[in-house]
């Protein structure tokens, strides 16, 4: 028996014929993708109207199975104007495909296309768009980048970007842990539920969730309930439906509310960024974090106590609160000590690069507001070829213009 990874399936859903064949023939090119595009996207969309229908009022699912039910990665455009002069659906935007998707079908994982950009740009804000029921927002431009399918090289790869190889898969093992885990509280399932981790949530990240106060005894399909949650009036047909998409919600805070704040959960890089001394190797300048496991690189043996469950995240973290008081990190027995210059890790190339290369920024995150980007000479491979910073916008420009202090 073989032990290779079995192909993902992939469904292109553009009302644009040539916009989808296209797109189809781009993702095609990558190994190990079975690509093909939506035929009748009126008659799909239909069934899955019909499907929240039933489940609003409780009534028998109706028959048949859907294009996008066990499809791996569903690609969808924003921009469906077109489809809907046709069909009898409301549907007439990506953003509500990626939702009648979510909730009415067993699709694995979603990508949705130009709802906020069309071209590449890096959100030096940092918060993403939460609120999506797409898993992932990019640009047309961006869905064959390899590093969002495994594939590290030197140029634009935003730390934050998922391993699309890897994502639907990881979503439906946090689907199977919520249908059995029915009655933990979300915090527990998430490894914060130390009294010192939870105190340190901002108001902002717990009101993703919920807006009825703290979050004790919030259980994991309490969010289908909050602003991550479902339409008002909306329901599910069954506890496995609840499931898949109380994971995939709760995935999305995870990646875009909690970890981009590095104050109660910390990735390996900014980890580093605060204690330099962990640092194993001297060659970590330029080196593609994204492909490199942390023990590679960093001591992670004096993290051990404070290391959090991959389950739930899509890199190793651990938990700040439980590491700013252990003595046997040099930084924190002697504040004063002179500590390696590893220069700053860069979030728009996921590495290190020399301080003199490197542009502070302020995120939306306090109190680590401060992070970096790349800013190399003219000449340097970082900004050439199809993936090159060259291609790129920073948006919001006033970002680089407000002062920050401490890095994050």
């Amino acid at each position: 028996m073989s032990d290779a990874p079995r192909d993902l399936s992939v469904l292109v859903f553009d009302d644009e014929s040539n916009s989808a064949e296209d797109l189809r023939g781009r993702l095609a090119e990558i190994e190990g993708l079975r690509v093909t595009c939506l035929t009748d996207p009126g008659q799909e969309l239909r069934l899955l109207e019909e499907r929240r229908r039933a489940a609003r009022s409780g009534g028998a699912q109706p028959d048949g199975a859907s294009a996008f039910d066990d499809v791996d990665i569903l690609v969808v455009d924003y921009d469906l104007a077109a489809e809907s002069e046709s069909a009898t659906t409301a549907a007439e935007t990506g953003e509500r495909v990626a939702y009648l998707v979510r909730c009415y079908s067993t699709c694995g994982y979603i990508v949705g296309l130009n709802q906020f950009a069309n071209s590449p740009v890096f959100d030096l804000t940092l918060t993403g768009n939460p609120r999506s029921f797409a898993d992932l927002n990019i640009s047309n431009e961006e869905v064959d980048h390899p590093a969002l399918w495994g594939q590290g090289l030197l140029g634009y790869q935003p730390w934050w970007w998922p391993n699309l190889r890897e994502a639907p898969a990881a979503l439906r093992r946090r689907a199977s842990i919520l249908s059995t885990e029915v009655a933990i509280e979300l915090l527990t399932l998430l490894g914060l539920d130390d009294d010192r981790v939870r105190i340190q949530l901002t108001r902002n990240q717990s009101a993703w969730l919920t807006s009825s106060g703290p979050l004790g005894g919030f259980r994991p399909t309490d969010v289908l309930k909050g602003r991550l949650g479902l339409r008002p009036k909306d329901e599910l047909a069954s506890d496995g439906d609840r499931a898949r998409v109380a994971a995939a919600r709760i995935t999305k805070w995870v990646e875009r509310v909690l970890i981009p704040g590095q104050h109660i959960t910390i990735d390996a890089p900014h980890l580093l960024t605060r204690y330099p001394s962990l640092a194993t190797t001297a060659e970590l300048a330029r080196a593609d974090l994204r492909s490199k496991s942390p023990e590679t690189y960093m001591d992670v043996d004096k993290l051990a106590g404070a290391a959090l469950p991959r389950s739930w995240y899509p890199m190793q973290c651990w938990l700040w609160p439980l590491l700013i008081d252990q003595e046997d990190i040099e930084e924190n027995a002697d504040p004063f000590a002179d500590s390696p210059d590893i220069g700053n890790f860069c979030e728009d190339v996921s590495r290190f690069l020399p301080r003199q290369h490197t542009r502070a920024f302020a995120s939306d995150f306090d109190p680590f507001s401060r992070r970096f980007v790349a800013n190399p000479p003219p000449e340097d491979a970082l900004r050439q070829g199809p993936w090159g910073l060259n291609r790129v916008v920073y948006e919001p420009s006033v970002a680089f213009a407000i002062p920050v202090a401490g890095n994050a």
